[in-house]
């Protein structure tokens, strides 16, 4: 029998956790297919410890609480990687709910494929809020949200996506050729997880079948949130293009292409109002614009800083 074991890190979301939970115990369970649950509290101050007690004693499957003091969800997460010797691991976030057939669809693509080491799907979107006009078409991962199709494909470099690190599946022999998730990083750790697995020459696939959906507040859905994350997602990638990207042309230590596509993006935020026909340039594009070189400003501090931080002194 397959062993899932499916990791929750935690940080002051007791009332979201509950929904969580409530919706693993709710999934359909394979007989072939033993599940647990591990929530590792990455230093809340709200109930969650409670919360986690409270559904232990009635849940289906066994659950256990972790506590891990040092904040970052890497920390956590790793955490969680050492205190677990279930065959898989499943990684799902605290503000997540499982769809029905989730562990059905783990449960029959390991067995189907022995060979597969890792996996991920789609994650939908919980909307707590109409949607503004302005909302931009690129870097839906600012709300949670990923739909890379509706065919299975194998993950490669070349996939259009990367494995999301709230729905995502690994055996445990892949985790082991990695150092785990990079505890200096904010918001890309699991891209870089997702890097070193294919370094490590894991083999994965996307799952449609692989179904999330994640809630989505009402303070998402502002700009200011979305230039923030913007400019904190560009500083994560300068780190990961000076620790993944080492044989692409650099200028100044900035990889090239950014730098080209930072430039295209400047040409079309500036000249928009004036495009096609006279016709004003749509806020949601333009705004697409600004999310972009927001991005780029931060993965020039995030490669220059690593780049200062990896020098002999």
């Amino acid at each position: 029998m397959l062993q899932l074991e499916i990791l929750i890190a935690t940080y002051n979301r007791d009332w979201l956790l509950g929904r969580t939970l409530a919706s693993i115990a709710a999934a359909r369970r394979p007989a072939g297919l033993g599940v647990s649950v591990l929530v590792v509290d990455n230093n809340s101050t709200d109930q969650t410890r409670a919360a986690v007690e409270q559904f232990a004693t009635g849940a289906p499957f066994p659950v256990r609480y972790l506590f891990e003091k040092t904040q970052g969800k890497s920390y956590a997460l790793n955490s969680g990687l050492a205190a677990s010797s279930a065959e898989l691991l499943g990684m799902i976030d605290d503000d997540e709910e499982l769809d029905p057939d989730w562990l059905e669809e783990v449960h029959r693509t390991f067995t189907d494929d022995p060979g597969l080491e890792f996996i991920g799907g789609p994650t939908r979107g919980n909307w707590q809020a109409e949607l503004p006009e302005w909302l931009p078409d690129i870097y839906p991962a600012i709300l949670g949200v990923l739909n890379p199709g509706d065919e299975p494909a194998a993950y490669s470099r070349d996939f259009p996506a990367v494995l999301p690190g709230g729905n995502a599946v690994i055996r445990r022999d892949a985790l082991n050729r990695t150092k785990g998730y990079h505890t200096g990083l904010r918001r890309a750790q699991d891209v870089d997880m997702y890097l070193q697995l294919l370094d490590a020459g894991a083999r994965g696939e996307y799952r449609p079948g692989l179904v999330i959906l994640h809630h989505i507040p009402v303070e998402r859905l502002t700009r200011d949130y979305f230039r923030r994350w913007a400019f904190a997602h560009g500083r994560s990638q300068g780190v990961l293009a000076s620790r993944h990207l080492g044989h692409v042309p650099h200028l100044a230590g900035i990889p090239r292409f950014r730098v080209r596509i930072a430039l295209a993006s400047l040409r079309r935020y500036l000249l928009g109002p004036f495009q096609r026909n006279g016709k004003a340039h749509p806020a949601s594009a333009s705004f697409s614009e600004e999310l972009r070189l927001r991005e780029f400003a931060g993965l020039v501090v995030g490669c220059w800083h690593d780049r200062r931080a990896s020098d002999p002194q």
